[in-house]
């Protein structure tokens, strides 16, 4: 195989030995064209832009929040999910428009060059480390979406429903009466911020595993588990960081004065055990999918 990979034609799957990159641009399913693709990942790009923004202008503007923003576990899983696709849906877009050229990355050492390798999709002989980067990267896209929903719906919200919903998401009804307030007293931006924070991204999730991505089972797979537990590892330093710089706790579970030291501890390597299942779920449905598109394409094969 050379080493660009050209555009695939619409009835022909990815071939195997296509990296990372190149798979996110490919759907497994010979239904979804590449135009298709393209255009699924810019509106899913744009949704979730969109609930970003609401989702900063709810909690800054409207709920007073400021800083605190950063540090909630759904807003940094939506960053997380709003950057996967904002450079997946452009990876496409390049792929559909110049399959050649989209993979090409110049050896130009200019500082041109340097910029216009940064937003092409990497060469195939792109080093393993960095695809292994890129794999985690992704892991972490479609594994924490389920691990905000799970914690929220089974978790914060049971332990304590009508404080938890309130303290999460006010109604601001009882602030000046101001034109720019009396959408909002409603709740219809506190349900949307609640449903697409805890609710649809998972959807998305699951869509991109299922439908939108070629990208096979992670290997190897003590690598992505390592580097699952090390980014929640970082997020618990992050949320030490936000009481170091806010006074506040994003949530009470870390808060040893809350519970004590033990009980944070027990909650913290609980997070972590549902990030890790949440990878096999995850990695189960990838192989389910493999399966599945293999089984489609060998019917198509036979006609």
């Amino acid at each position: 195989m050379s080493e660009i990979s050209a555009l695939l034609p619409r009835s022909s799957p990815p071939p195997k030995d296509q990296t990372i990159f190149l798979l996110a641009c490919h759907s497994p399913w010979l239904f979804l064209s590449q135009k298709g693709l393209v255009i699924i990942r810019s509106l899913i790009a744009a949704y979730l832009l969109f609930v970003f923004g609401m989702d900063l202008f709810f909690e800054i503007a409207i709920a007073g929040r400021g800083m605190m923003f950063v540090f909630y576990m759904g807003n940094v899983s939506l960053f997380i999910q709003l950057l996967y696709y904002c450079i997946t849906a452009y990876w496409t877009g390049l792929h559909f428009k110049e399959p050649s050229a989209s993979t090409s990355n110049s050896d130009d050492y200019t500082l041109w060059g340097r910029v216009r390798n940064c937003f092409e999709i990497p060469r195939e002989s792109t080093k393993y480390f960095n695809r292994l980067l890129f794999s985690i990267f992704y892991t972490a896209a479609v594994s924490f979406p389920f691990v905000v929903t799970i914690i929220f719906w089974m978790i914060l919200v049971p332990s304590n429903p009508a404080k938890d919903l309130e303290v999460n998401f006010p109604r601001i009804c009882s602030g000046p009466d101001e034109l720019w307030r009396k959408p909002f007293c409603d709740g219809w931006l506190r349900g949307f911020v609640l449903i697409s924070l805890h609710f649809v991204n998972s959807g998305i999730a699951l869509f991109e595993i299922l439908v939108l991505s070629s990208i096979k089972c992670q290997w190897p797979v003590w690598a992505h588990i390592a580097g699952l537990v090390s980014l929640c590892a970082a997020y618990t330093g992050w949320l030490y960081l936000g009481r170091l710089l806010t006074g506040y706790y994003a949530y009470k579970w870390i808060d040893p004065s809350y519970n004590g030291w033990e009980s944070t501890a027990i909650a913290i390597l609980s997070a972590i055990a549902i990030s890790v299942f949440m990878f096999a779920v995850q990695y189960g449905l990838h192989g389910l999918r493999e399966k599945l598109a293999a089984r489609k394409r060998q019917g198509y094969s036979r006609l």
